[in-house]
């Protein structure tokens, strides 16, 4: 394969669901051309974010022996930098914040699910975004954001707007979940089909399948934005409610009803998504997709219902195993090198703010806070480059805001093992004086696989002792750092 960097100089973060339309000529006639030197001008970038998509639903991984169709995602990945060893929180708004903002849970204060109509802990105004980064930026950005934002409460609020108030010049889409809030005697329309939709502060109700109508607008706005642009395209696929997707939107599963399994509905969910994120890509114009990065990752794991065999459900979305933090993240764009490769590299959704930065150019000591995120893109260019990163942190508590708070649980893993602090028996244990219960696991088994806990001998060896004694100590310095 072609060691030329692909022309892509966009950042798009395609969350956990790029799609493709039907069959192409050209199977990756949306990619731009190969050859070209990259300019020395600034880049657009798109963000794609897929909801509760984990690996084990990305046919590339290989981590499922029967994941949905991902043609599109698939294809991405054979023209850029598939990243092994990357994670998330595992629920969509302490996610979304961290990406955005480079900052771990800890410090934005979102460490669970935002309840859109409950008076909640949303994101601060006082924390900058990555829209409000690139102001900083040497070049004049446009900013849009099209789907879903979930970061800010809608209680006691005439017309909320939410990612407005966060530096994004226009958006389109829903302030929370699909169904977050229906009258009752229109229950059963209300969803995929029916929802409320947020176009810059003004509400109205919007008819018409959700991940269209926001693929749709995202390749109106890349047409209407000049450049350099930003755009997170943030889908609400495959997020509940259980639907039945359009016909044209699925090819394998074609005798699909409300009576069918719960995972027959997500899968088909997740194959909708990827057919309508190949739609996108194969209809913008090929000039611009030459100066796109394309960046493709998950929000969180795959929940439980939509979980096959042999994966375990309760290892899933909302824990901190693999299974609810380990997301895909794929990357194409003129930093590739080596296309169709792959990297071990720890890598974390907070790093997303940074490696943004790197691509617009703008310093991350300029911004005058702590920013936890490390650009990826040197993993970009060179996939076999040791790991910026030694270890990686992750972490869950409710609820939002700040401490004390009353669960509370963390994971830190390096290279080879990953250390759990178990939050169900961790409150307690706390009343009694007594630490954390800590789980310990070779990660060798494959994604969602940890395998037994190596802590449940009761005369664990020496070597399990020191890397216990290692990922004690680096989780301690962690959490240190995150307090000041």
């Amino acid at each position: 394969m072609s060691s030329t960097p692909i022309r892509l100089l966009t950042v798009a973060l395609l969350s956990s669901c790029l799609a493709c339309g039907g069959a192409l000529a050209d199977p990756i006639s949306y990619l731009p051309r190969l050859g070209d030197r990259v300019q020395d001008v600034p880049s657009n970038v798109l963000l794609i974010v897929v909801d509760d998509v984990g690996v084990d639903k990305v046919g590339v991984y290989g981590e499922h022996p029967s994941p949905p169709p991902t043609p599109s995602i698939d294809r991405l990945a054979a023209r850029g930098v598939l990243f092994r060893n990357a994670y998330s929180y595992p629920a969509c708004s302490p996610t979304r914040a961290s990406f955005l903002t480079g900052r771990h849970a800890r410090r934005t204060g979102i460490g669970q699910i935002i309840d859109s109509w409950k008076e909640e802990v949303e994101l601060s105004p006082s924390e900058i975004t990555i829209p409000e980064m690139l102001r900083r930026s040497h070049a004049s950005w446009s900013t849009s954001l099209v789907g879903k934002w979930h970061l800010s409460s809608m209680e006691g609020r005439a017309a909320p707007e939410g990612p407005g108030e966060h530096g994004f010049d226009w958006y389109a889409g829903t302030l929370g979940n699909l169904r977050d809030k229906w009258p009752e005697d229109r229950e059963p329309e209300w969803g995929y089909t029916v929802w409320n939709k947020n176009t810059n502060g003004e509400v109205r109700l919007q008819r018409g399948y959700v991940t269209s109508d926001t693929v749709d607008d995202a390749l109106a706005r890349i047409e209407a934005m000049p450049e350099p642009w930003f755009l997170l395209l943030s889908l609400n696929a495959a997020h509940l409610p259980l639907h039945v997707p359009p016909k044209a939107l699925r090819h394998t599963r074609r005798r699909l009803s409300m009576n069918s399994s719960e995972v027959d509905l997500y899968d088909a969910t997740v194959e909708a998504m990827d057919t309508e994120l190949g739609r996108l890509l194969d209809t913008i114009d090929g000039a611009i997709l030459d100066r796109t990065t394309i960046v493709f990752f998950g929000d969180n794991g795959t929940p439980d219902f939509g979980i096959r065999a042999p994966w375990d459900p309760q290892r899933c979305k909302g824990t901190l195993f693999e299974g609810g933090v380990n997301v895909p993240l794929i990357v194409a764009g003129p930093q590739v090198q080596h296309p169709g490769s792959e990297t071990a590299a720890l890598v974390h959704t907070v790093d997303i703010f940074a490696t943004v930065a790197e691509i617009a150019g703008v310093e991350l000591d300029s911004l005058g806070r702590v920013i936890d995120g490390v650009s990826f893109l040197p993993h970009v260019v060179d996939p076999k480059r040791p790991s910026t990163r030694e270890v990686l942190y992750t972490s869950r508590f409710k609820p939002n805001g700040a401490p004390p708070h009353r669960s509370e649980a963390s994971m830190v893993r390096n290279a080879t093992h990953k250390l759990l602090f178990d939050p169900r028996a961790a409150r307690g244990r706390r009343r009694s004086g007594r630490a954390p219960v800590e789980r310990l696991f070779a990660l060798d088994g494959g994604s969602g696989l940890e395998g037994p806990d190596l802590l449940q001998d009761k005369h664990p060896s020496a070597e399990t002792q020191r890397i216990l004694e290692e990922l004690r100590a680096a989780h301690a310095r962690i959490e240190a750092d995150l307090q000041r």
